[in-house]
Order: C-alpha cells, then sequence, then structure tokens
C-alpha cells in the first residue's frame, strides 16, 4: 500500500519544542513542525479510512518522534536541532498512487518529486524531476535522493535477493522540498538533509519491505519491533556503502543530521540507545519496559532494547555485520514465523534459532547472550 513517511515522529518534535534549552526560533519551528505532523498524520487516517484499508498494519511513523522535536524546542546555544534545507519524503507506491503520480513510473524505477515548498499533503508526490536513468539534477537534493535510494535498492537486489522492497519490481517515489517550515522531513533552523543520509532512506524504505515480509502491529512491543527491523537494515546499508566491518562502524544513524552546536552527534545509536541525542526515554534493557501511551505504546522508545542486543550479537560474532548478524536476523524476517503482535521474548527466541540454523551453535549461544544482556531471556 501507499505510504506517507516522515522522518520525525511526533514525540521528538514535541520534545524540541518544549526544551528551554534551545533557542526560542527552534522551539517555534519545531512546535510547527508538530502541528503539522498531527495533521498529516489525522490525514493519513482519514485516507486509510475511506481507502477502505483501516484493516491492514499501522503505518509507521516518523524517523524522529515529535516529543523530541519537542525537547529541541527547549535547547540552548544551538541554532537548530539539523541544519540546512529539504530532506526526503519516501513514497512506496501500489498502483492507486502511481496512478495518481504527475510522471508515469516504470515498476523498476525510481523517482524523485519536486513538492517546491508546499504543504498540501493531498497532492503528494510532486513533480517529477529525476526518473530512472535520466540526468542528474540542478539540485543537490534531488540528486543526493535519487543516488542514496539506488544504494537501498542495490542492497535489496544484491544481497536479499529482492527487486525493490517487494520483489515485485514495485517503484520508489521520493518528495523532496515539502512545505518552508516542515521540520520533521524538511529544512528550517534545524532540519538538515536527510537526502544526504542513505541510512535514513533505508530505514524509511525498510518499512515498506516489514510490511511485506513480515507485518508488525505498529504498537507496543510488536511496533517497537518494526521500528527495530528498519534499523538493522539501515545500519547495514550504511556499513556496506562506507565498506565497514562491525568494529569499524559507528552504530548511528542520521549522522552529520545536526547542527555542530546541538548536543548529540546523530538521531539514534544502537551501541547506546538514547545518547546520540539527548533523548534519555530511549532505552536499551527490558527491566525499563513500561506500557506507554504516546508514541504508539513506545515504539521508538523501546526499539533501542533489540537494537542494543542486535548491536551486541555483531560485535561478538565480528566481521561483516551483514555477514553475521545481519544474516540471523533476515532468516528470521522471512521465517514466516513472526506474529503480528510479536514480542521481544518471541522475536529472540526465534533469532536463536536461526542462528543455530545459519552460523551454528556457538553463534547461537552468543545471540542468546546478547538478548539476556538487554533483559529479554531467551526461552529456546
Amino acid at each position: 500500500m501507499a505510504r506517507w513517511r516522515s522522518f520525525l515522529p511526533a514525540h521528538v518534535l514535541h520534545a524540541i519544542a518544549n526544551s528551554v534549552e534551545n533557542p526560542q526560533n527552534v522551539q517555534e519551528a519545531a512546535q510547527t513542525a508538530l502541528q503539522i505532523h498531527q495533521r498529516v498524520t489525522l490525514a493519513r487516517k482519514e485516507y486509510l479510512l475511506t481507502e477502505g484499508k483501516a484493516g491492514v498494519a499501522q503505518p509507521a511513523d516518523a524517523f524522529i518522534p515529535s516529543h523530541a522535536v519537542a525537547r529541541i524546542s527547549d535547547d540552548a546555544g544551538a541554532k537548530g536541532l539539523i541544519q540546512g534545507t529539504g530532506a526526503v519524503e519516501a513514497d512506496v507506491t501500489d498502483s492507486v498512487s502511481r496512478r495518481n503520480a504527475p510522471l508515469e513510473t516504470k515498476p523498476t524505477s525510481r523517482t524523485v518529486c519536486d513538492f517546491n515548498h508546499a504543504l498540501d499533503e493531498y497532492i503528494l508526490p510532486g513533480i517529477a524531476v529525476r526518473a530512472n536513468s535520466s540526468k542528474e539534477s540542478p539540485d543537490k537534493t534531488v540528486n543526493q535522493a535519487y543516488d542514496n535510494v539506488g544504494q537501498v535498492l542495490k542492497f535489496y537486489k544484491e544481497k536479499l535477493g529482492l527487486e525493490s522492497f517487494d520483489n515485485e519490481n514495485t517503484a520508489i517515489v521520493s518528495s523532496v522540498h515539502f512545505g518552508k517550515d516542515y521540520v520533521n522531513a524538511y529544512g528550517n533552523d534545524f532540519i538538515y538533509n536527510f537526502a544526504a543520509s542513505v541510512d535514513v532512506i533505508a530505514h524509511e524504505i525498510s518499512h515498506a519491505l516489514t510490511d511485506n515480509l513480515c507485518p508488525l502491529e505498529y504498537s507496543g512491543q510488536s511496533g517497537a519491533l518494526n521500528e527495530h527491523l528498519s534499523d538493522v537494515l539501515a545500519v547495514i546499508v550504511g556499513q556496506m556503502v562506507k565498506n565497514q566491518t562491525a568494529e569499524q562502524a559507528n552504530w548511528l544513524i542520521g549522522e552529520d543530521c545536526l547542527f555542530p552546536t546541538v548536543r548529540g552527534v546523530a538521531l539514534r545509536s544502537l551501541k547506546a540507545p538514547g545518547t546520540a541525542y539527548d533523548d534519555p526515554r530511549l532505552v536499551s534493557n527490558a527491566k525499563d519496559f513500561r506500557v506507554a501511551e504516546e508514541d504508539n505504546g513506545g515504539v521508538h522508545t523501546y526499539s533501542g532494547i533489540p537494537n542494543k542486543a542486535f548491536y551486541l550479537t555483531a560485535m561478538a560474532l565480528g566481521g561483516s555485520t551483514w555477514g553475521t548478524a545481519g544474516r540471523i536476523w533476515w532468516s528470521a524476517m522471512r521465517s514466516g514465523r513472526i506474529p503480528l503482535k510479536c514480542s521481544f521474548q518471541q522475536f529472540a527466541d526465534l533469532t536463536i534459532q536461526c542462528a543455530t540454523t545459519e552460523l551454528g551453535h556457538d553463534a547461537a549461544k552468543l545471540v542468546r547472550r546478547a538478548w539476556d544482556d538487554v533483559g529479554v531471556i531467551g526461552g529456546v
């Protein structure tokens, strides 16, 4: 199904907007973004209802939760959380959205559209400015979005054996320059160019892969696992693009998106959840899990738990993350044994089983230890 993707979830926006340590202009920008985020979310829900798709797994939320944007609206000394202009929205299209697109898109293509700073989400994706095999655009952001989507599709094809996210050559349409104050995905006082971040783009497109391969209800632990799987594929793509091993990588997502004056080094860390940007809500141990009302039951807050387990597994096995921990997790994803409301315990058990099959009993012991270290005790 078509998906509206934004990179800043509501709970991060809320955090940025309400942090007294942020300059006034940053707080106001985050508040504006939060209001637009809420409007777009409501519009998306209305779309699902009118299109008769309300029964499917819920669309994933934005990459940066809105409570964090509310906090950045409270941080001092920073011109903004993220610098620059224009990022990217990834719209994974189905037949309906392709029919509504301004330019006919071949099934295997990737197209980047320019929204020209408009704010009417109903006319997304905008005007097509670069399509498959076309010449480079004079707009650097367009080219970055196009090239990085290409890197993700290359990984899917060469490593996962997939043609697009669904193995049906479905087109990927990205939109850049949405609005002037929509900080959740585009530039203003604290947003940097997400189009330049291949791991962020990999994260967003990989939500569609998960939805097609192993749908996970987007709430609570299953929703956190939904976010987790996108984070896993994001870091793997990022590491492969940089030709890094698990030991060489910094395990960050969205690095270089923050202004130098902001406390933080990236948007997310698998190595130390909650430390990439000052957002202590993100936890890395199941002992800190609490039933939450915001953020769809804490899907971003608690994704740090399986994220840390994956990091520990990759480091214990060493070498190529894709060839070790990634291989195990991918085996779990395509096993057909992930329930819609999968718990951390169920997923941990499955990865231990897959580790035994893929890499042997010694590897399985390391996977079990990683889950033990984050408070999810394997039951296999």
